[in-house]
């Protein structure tokens, strides 16, 4: 499954934003920090960096799901996206404060589900961490508890998406940066070499060996 956004679109709008990505660019490292979602999906999987100011970084893997959804009343019916089969899932919800309560039937057995909002996680254009802060209603970023125990996160936009994360595979390492060039490192593994462009909303990482380039854009969640 892939997201929403057309890959094809994503890179015409860099082509005619970037003359040439294979010139090397005037570097401000603050533009790296904050999170980076890729654009395409590998089997429903999608992959994420956050970038910190100390040298820091994180990745995952995420298995990843986005829907439309709408709100009748006390319901909310969630249509799945991007599949080749129609999946829709009627559920009840509450709203406490900062907390969606929801509640799906399925085979006769109710499945209840507490999630709760958290503010959204950006940098500034000086590379300072900023929370956004937490709005009423039901749109806004979520964490709450998958069925094997782990941390998942949903997104409700305003404009009738809902976006679902669940991290399968982790790390931490440090990066550095030397004009366009990223140098990441983990444990014992041997340290990877890419080239990098980046702006305030979009990064391309290109693979030093294999030419390859990946699209990712920036987002305002992360779940550590």
């Amino acid at each position: 499954m892939k997201l929403t956004i057309n890959k094809f679109t994503f890179a015409l709008t860099l082509f005619f934003l970037i003359p040439n990505i294979n010139f090397a660019q005037d570097i401000n490292s603050k533009a790296l920090f904050g999170n980076w979602e890729s654009v395409s999906s590998d089997d429903k999987h999608l992959k994420i960096f956050r970038f910190e100011p100390d040298g820091t970084y994180y990745f995952q893997l995420l298995l990843s799901a986005d829907y439309s959804y709408r709100i009748v009343g006390n319901k909310m019916i969630a249509t799945l996206l991007n599949s080749n089969k129609v999946y829709i899932d009627t559920t009840g919800i509450v709203i406490k404060q900062d907390t969606l309560i929801s509640t799906l039937n399925r085979n006769g057995v109710e499945e209840v589900t507490t999630m709760i909002k958290v503010p959204g996680d950006i940098y500034d254009s000086t590379g300072r961490s900023i929370a956004e802060p937490v709005r009423d209603g039901i749109p806004g970023n979520y964490l709450w508890k998958y069925p094997n125990g782990h941390t998942a996160f949903s997104k409700f936009t305003t404009d009738g998406h809902w976006l679902f994360r669940l991290p399968v595979v982790s790390h931490k390492g440090k990066y550095k940066i030397s004009s366009d060039s990223l140098t990441i490192s983990y444990d014992d593994q041997p340290d990877q070499l890419m080239k990098f462009w980046v702006d305030k909303k979009a990064l391309i990482l290109t693979d030093t060996k294999t030419g390859n380039e990946t699209f990712y854009k920036g987002v305002d969640y992360f779940v550590k």
